[in-house]
């Protein structure tokens, strides 16, 4: 599974862009067919992650992803008119909306539910002060603008460990906004995600394997991996389950028969100490 970069369009999302843009005088609705092929579409552009935190979107079902609006489509229910023009970060989530943009397909992403619950009604916009009548560009807009950035510009992300370093201003307000520095709440979530996976393997070598698989495309920590095999089987160590997810997701990246004859044998010796991984 390859990482999200940017939303790269071709000529026939033009016309979908056109359908959606079309809805401007309704009532936002996800029900409309025209936003269910450019949410199923995003999710196609977007290889099926979140545009804020890259994890994998699991199904195009609610609970696992939703189509947010980069800048609200509406207010928020706080009433406070200086907070809501101000530009200062904690007033963001203070907003006075921007209705005229709610069917705008350059304001519409797919995030996963924690992100989008995250973000909330936090306002990107960087002046506020003044309204605005037209789609704003990349630069007058705080952080990642998926449709205009690229991901890799501006954040860093190790998927090792699923941790964020900034690399930009606009990568700062992002991790800030979806709170992608909380170490802790990252590392649950990646145990649960593994946890999730295990729960689907039949078996210690199947759940080798599907771990490492993970980890080989990019959807899953190994350090998070490395936890939930070792609480499962006491019998291994940290190192020795390291060694051994690492061993079997590179072979699954290489042709070379040695390789994975060494990941398989390395495979069948651990499972044959666990007593079969039963």
């Amino acid at each position: 599974m390859q990482m999200f970069e940017r939303l790269i369009l071709e000529d026939a999302d033009k016309d979908l862009f056109k359908s959606v843009r079309a809805l401007k005088d309704s009532e936002w609705s996800t029900d409309f067919t025209e936003i269910v092929s450019l949410r199923r579409r995003l999710l196609i552009l977007q290889k099926w992650r979140c545009a804020y935190c890259q994890n994998p979107i699991q199904a195009d079902e609610n609970g696992h992803r939703e189509l947010d609006h980069i800048l609200p489509k509406g207010a928020s229910p706080w009433n406070s008119p200086a907070k809501r023009v101000s530009n200062q970060f904690d007033d963001r989530r203070h907003t006075n909306g921007y209705p005229n943009f709610r069917f705008e397909p350059r304001n519409l992403v797919i995030a996963c539910k924690v992100c989008n619950n995250n973000k909330g009604t936090f306002d990107a916009l960087k002046d506020r002060r003044r309204s605005i009548v037209r789609y704003p560009s990349a630069a007058r807009v705080l952080w990642v603008s998926p449709h205009e950035h690229s991901y890799s510009d501006h954040v860093r992300l190790n998927t090792s460990c699923w941790t964020y370093t900034e690399l930009t201003d606009e990568g700062k307000y992002l991790i800030e906004t979806c709170k992608l520095s909380d170490i802790n709440n990252l590392t649950e979530l990646c145990k649960l995600r593994a946890s999730a996976l295990m729960a689907r393997a039949d078996g210690f070598p199947h759940e080798v394997r599907t771990l490492a698989n993970s980890i080989s495309t990019k959807t899953q920590s190994i350090e998070a991996s490395v936890d939930v095999l070792i609480e499962k089987y006491p019998g291994l160590d940290r190192t020795e389950a390291n060694d051994l997810l690492k061993i079997t997701a590179n072979s699954m990246k290489s042709i070379d028969l040695a390789e994975l004859e060494k990941a398989n044998r390395v495979l069948r010796a651990a499972t044959l100490r666990l007593g079969g991984g039963t």
